[in-house]
């Protein structure tokens, strides 16, 4: 285990940066481990909202935390090894080059970028500089998804020939995703690049193939403009009535009215925005089919209109299936039986399952801590892909090709601290 301790900086401090990360690296409970504080130091922050900024530090409570409005000004005179990047989605490519170019190496939030050459632009950087690059793929790390690679790559249900992949979101998390910056596309490359990124990694990592083609269908169909609306929730007439009121101020006990509300004066980003805007451009149904070229199909769909929320899975190989309901259970079903093996998988501690503290643990205290579950640059673009294709195929009605992108990914092994 590699025990130099790292010097960690974080630009962004919205509900990620600040919660996932920063909290994650100075071991707060249920948000990182104690002994993250033996092996990780935060140096320094950056954002250049000055509300929220000083909200991270009132919250951090770190006096000797060094606090940057301006991203240059911090990598110029922080010292510090590790960059993680929280910013919104179409400002990665710009930071993560700056960060190499000063030597830096870069952890960054999913989706990597939102267009396919801006992770090219990133990679490139990144071994022109001789960095690393690690992708914050969450889907990768948690109890059920790590049970679930081994048991397929150790030939449980024989060669894979089928995957199904059914993500439901709620109407209190799905429509979130239509109250915020979101809700732009080319502010996140739509949901496909936003949402179903890291679960196209993930999947990707099961399959151990390379996506071919993909077919795709997709719209906005239930968060329509509606003649009774306003422009956020705290400033409508329609509260009353309207189940989807997001009600700001009460969140984590006031904690997003000071991060978001009070700091919309200066850079205008209205948190709890409407969900009928008619603005909105990206989808909230999503079908798509996709052929790799080791022969496995996918089909994954996405819907953010459910009364209740849920990941629901099938594997299908040539000697059983697998099957998960969307709760903690992991059904397999061996070929030519009547068998039916349950598998109860319970969730770590942290965020999502434990996942997010399970990113920081394998950067952190050994890179080797997971194995092989680091996703690195070609990793993550090649999930970006995967939703390009798809945005692509949605936008233009065809079936769209990896030729179209620069043919077959490169997948390379990420290289160590």
């Amino acid at each position: 285990m590699n025990k130099t301790v790292k010097k960690f900086a974080i630009v962004g401090m919205g509900n990620r940066g600040l919660g996932a990360f920063a909290k994650g690296i100075l071991g707060f409970p249920n948000k990182g481990l104690p002994e993250f504080k033996k092996y990780a130091k935060l140096v320094a922050i950056c954002e250049p909202n000055t509300v929220r900024l000083q909200v991270a530090q009132d919250e951090l409570k770190q006096p000797d935390l060094a606090a940057y409005t301006d991203f240059d000004a911090m990598l110029k005179q922080a010292d510090f090894d590790i960059l993680v990047v929280a910013t919104p989605d179409h400002t990665h490519v710009d930071i993560v080059v700056k960060a190499f170019n000063a030597g830096k190496n870069v952890i960054c939030e999913k989706p990597l970028a939102t267009r396919v050459e801006d992770c090219d632009r990133m990679i490139a950087a990144a071994d022109a500089n001789g960095r690393w690059l690690r992708a914050a793929q969450n889907a990768r790390y948690g109890p059920q998804s790590l049970k679930l690679k081994s048991m397929i790559a150790d030939g449980a249900i024989g060669n894979l020939k089928l995957v199904t992949f059914e993500e439901q979101l709620d109407t209190d998390h799905g429509a979130d995703y239509f109250r915020r910056w979101h809700r732009d596309k080319k502010n996140s490359g739509g949901l496909l690049l936003h949402k179903a990124s890291h679960h196209f990694d993930w999947l990707n990592w099961v399959i151990q193939g390379y996506i071919s083609r993909v077919a795709a269908f997709g719209d906005t169909s239930f968060y329509l403009p509606r003649e009774k609306r306003g422009k956020c929730c705290r400033t409508c007439d329609y509260t009353a009535e309207c189940p989807f009121y997001y009600d700001l101020p009460g969140k984590w006990d006031g904690l997003y009215m000071r991060m978001y509300g009070q700091g919309e004066h200066e850079d205008g980003y209205i948190r709890d925005g409407c969900v009928f805007d008619p603005e909105i451009n990206i989808e909230d149904r999503i079908a798509m089919i996709g052929e790799y070229d080791n022969g496995v199909k996918l089909n994954y769909t996405l819907s953010c209109f459910n009364p209740y929320e849920s990941i629901k899975m099938v594997f299908i190989g040539d000697a059983g299936r697998i099957e998960v309901p969307g709760d903690k259970h992991i059904y397999y079903y061996p070929m030519h039986t009547r068998e039916k093996h349950v598998i109860e998988i319970l969730p770590g501690t942290g965020g999502h399952g434990g996942s997010d503290t399970a990113i920081l643990k394998s950067i952190i205290m050994d890179f080797d801590a997971l194995p092989n579950a680091p996703a690195d640059g070609h990793q993550a673009r090649h999930a970006v892909l995967v939703g390009a294709m798809a945005n692509k195929a949605i936008a233009e009605k065809r079936i769209v090709t990896v030729d179209e992108f620069g043919g077959k990914p490169k997948l390379a092994a990420a290289p160590k601290a």
